[in-house]
C-alpha cells in the first residue's frame, strides 16, 4: 500500500495472480460457507441489537484466512488483535504527528503490543509452511505465492517483508469491506423498500437451500448498486496521499517537486457536476442507464482509487460485500437500534462508530 518504484512493481506481479476470476471461484466456495455459518450465529441472536462493525469484521477476516492463509491463523485471536488496532490507530498517528515516532511508539504500546502478537502468529505460519508442516502449502493461496516468489537473483523474499506483505493483505482484505458493509447496513436499516428490492433479487438468484452458484454473484444487480451508492457516500478510504515525483501546474496553482497531495474521494463524490441530489441514498444512479444520462467523469467515482494502483482485490471486495448484502437481506429485516446520529470515525478505514442494528430472523 505504502511501497514504490521497483518494490511496488515486483508485489503488484506478485499478487495479482491471487485475484485473478479462476482464483475468485476459488474463493466463493470459503466465502459462502462462511457466510452461511455467520447467519446462522446472527439468527442465532433473535433481533438482539449488536455491533454491526464486530459482526462484519469476524466475518471478511475469516473469508482472508481461510482463502488467503489456508485457515491455519488463529481467527478468533486475530480479530481481538484487529481490534485493539483499529481502535488505537488514530491516536497513534495523532501521537506520531505532534510528538514524533518515538513518544507514539512508547506512550501505545497497547498498540504495539496487538501489532507484535498479530506478527508474531503470522511468522510462525510462515515457518511452518517453510518447514512442509502444513498440508495447504500446495494448494496456491496468496502465502504460497509470496513463499514461492523469487528476486532476479533467484532469492526468496525475505521474512520480515513477507510478513508485512501478509499483514498488508490482513488489514486491507477485511477492514475496508467490514467498514463497507456497516455503512450498508446504516442505509439500508432506513429504507425497507430497499430491503425488499434486494430481498426480491436474492430470491431469485439463491436456490431454494440459499447456495449461490459459481459466479452467479455478478447476477445481483441490484446488490452491485447498493454497494456502489455506499462506496460512494460512505467510502472505507476517503482520501489518499501523493508526492510530486517533479514540478508541475496543475489548474493554474504551481506544486514544486515534493508537493504532498491528498485526493479526497468524498469531495469528488458529492460533487453537483457528477451526482444529482449527492448526499441522497439512490443505488439506481448507478444502472447504466443513469451513468450515460448523467455522462460522469471516470474519477468521479473513485472508491478503490484509479491508474495503475487501484486496488489490486476490488473483485474480491465487491464479491463478498455484493454476496454478505444479499445474504443478509435474504435472511434478515434490518433495522437501527438507535435513532441517535451516527458518526464516522476514522480507524484505518472510515467506520461508523457504534453503529449497532437489529437482524430480525425471516421466515424464508
Amino acid at each position: 500500500m505504502t511501497s514504490t518504484g521497483d518494490t511496488w512493481k515486483v508485489q503488484r506481479r506478485l499478487i495479482t495472480p491471487v485475484f485473478h476470476f479462476k482464483a475468485l471461484r476459488d474463493t466463493e466456495a470459503f466465502l459462502q460457507a462462511n457466510t452461511r455459518a455467520w447467519v446462522e450465529q446472527l439468527a442465532a441472536l433473535n433481533g438482539e441489537p449488536t455491533l454491526c462493525f464486530e459482526q462484519f469484521s469476524a466475518l471478511t477476516l475469516k473469508v482472508i484466512i481461510d482463502s488467503a492463509f489456508g485457515g491455519e491463523l488463529d481467527c478468533p485471536k486475530m480479530v481481538q488483535l484487529w481490534h485493539t488496532v483499529t481502535k488505537g490507530f488514530l491516536f497513534y498517528f495523532a501521537m506520531v504527528l505532534f510528538y514524533g515516532t518515538w513518544f507514539a511508539d512508547t506512550v501505545c504500546f497497547s498498540l504495539q503490543r496487538s501489532i507484535k502478537a498479530a506478527r508474531g502468529l503470522v511468522l510462525d505460519l510462515v515457518a511452518k509452511r517453510k518447514q512442509g508442516g502444513s498440508g495447504a502449502s500446495t494448494r496456491g493461496d496468496l502465502l504460497d505465492a509470496l513463499l514461492s516468489a523469487r528476486d532476479e537473483d533467484g532469492n526468496p523474499m525475505p521474512d520480515e517483508r513477507l510478513v508485512d506483505e501478509c499483514m498488508t493483505f490482513l488489514f486491507a482484505g477485511h477492514d475496508t469491506t467490514s467498514s463497507a458493509l456497516s455503512w450498508c447496513m446504516y442505509f439500508i436499516a432506513q429504507d425497507t423498500q430497499i430491503q425488499e428490492k434486494l430481498r426480491e433479487e436474492a430470491d431469485q438468484v439463491f436456490s431454494e437451500d440459499g447456495e449461490l452458484a459459481p459466479g452467479d454473484w455478478k447476477k445481483l444487480t441490484f446488490a452491485h448498486q447498493v454497494i456502489n451508492e455506499t462506496l460512494r457516500l460512505r467510502p472505507p478510504v476517503p482520501f489518499l496521499d501523493r508526492e510530486t515525483r517533479e514540478d508541475m501546474t496543475f489548474n493554474g496553482v504551481f506544486l514544486p517537486k515534493g508537493t504532498c497531495i491528498f485526493a479526497d474521494f468524498m469531495a469528488a463524490h458529492t460533487c453537483t457536476s457528477s451526482w444529482k441530489n449527492p448526499h441522497k441514498f439512490w443505488p439506481e444512479r448507478f444502472t447504466a442507464e443513469q451513468a450515460k444520462k448523467m455522462g460522469r467523469h471516470p474519477y468521479a467515482f473513485t472508491p478503490f482509487s484509479a491508474g495503475t494502483r487501484n486496488c489490486v482485490g476490488r473483485n474480491l471486495a465487491m464479491m463478498e460485500a455484493v454476496t454478505v448484502l444479499s445474504s443478509v437481506a435474504r435472511s434478515f429485516d434490518v433495522a437501527l437500534a438507535s435513532s441517535l446520529p451516527v458518526l464516522a470515525v476514522f480507524e484505518g478505514t472510515m467506520k461508523p462508530k457504534d453503529l449497532q442494528c437489529s437482524f430480525v430472523p425471516r421466515r424464508i
